[in-house]
């Protein structure tokens, strides 16, 4: 099995993966370019921000109930990496001491021509312990769609030519 991928699901902290079938430098430009999520992925339906750290982003998740509105979040953008590839956001909700979440994108190479996306979230607060199973578990893992359309989209890029 030649998988690089592996999921963890323990307490507070649930990291997910893709494999992608592109060099690391091609998945990362596709990542960054958040203007494009909604183009080749279901899950985001807008992102907006800088990469300066400490500036609010506004993205838009599509409705997890048929009918629903999109849910818009402004997580602040707390780490950004372009030469390690980490991209890292913090939402908090009610103050610190309430739910804390933070949401990173890290992509790494496996190969010549192939790398990994890896998503980690962890909360942290009074409250995770009571929203975990029902509010903030079931919409992490929601970002698994992400990661996979984000493969099906680099499956379809057409090859580039080696200069």
């Amino acid at each position: 099995d030649r998988s690089m991928c592996r999921q963890v699901n323990h307490g507070n902290i649930i990291e997910l993966c893709s494999e992608l079938p592109v060099t690391a430098d091609v998945a990362w430009d596709t990542l960054i370019d958040t203007g494009n999520w909604p183009t080749w992925g279901k899950l985001v339906t807008m992102a907006r921000g800088t990469f300066d750290i400490n500036t609010e982003w506004s993205i838009s998740l599509r409705p997890v109930y048929q009918g629903g509105e999109d849910r818009v979040m402004r997580p602040m953008l707390i780490n950004y990496q372009a030469d390690n590839k980490i991209l890292k956001f913090e939402q908090v909700f009610g103050g610190v001491a309430i739910v804390r979440l933070t949401h990173s994108f890290t992509v790494e190479p496996v190969d010549a021509n192939h790398s990994v996306l890896r998503q980690r979230f962890e909360a942290s607060g009074v409250l995770v312990w009571l929203l975990w199973s029902w509010l903030l578990h079931p919409g992490m893992m929601q970002f698994q769609e992400l990661g996979s359309d984000l493969a099906h989209h680099l499956k379809n890029l057409p090859p580039v030519d080696p200069l």
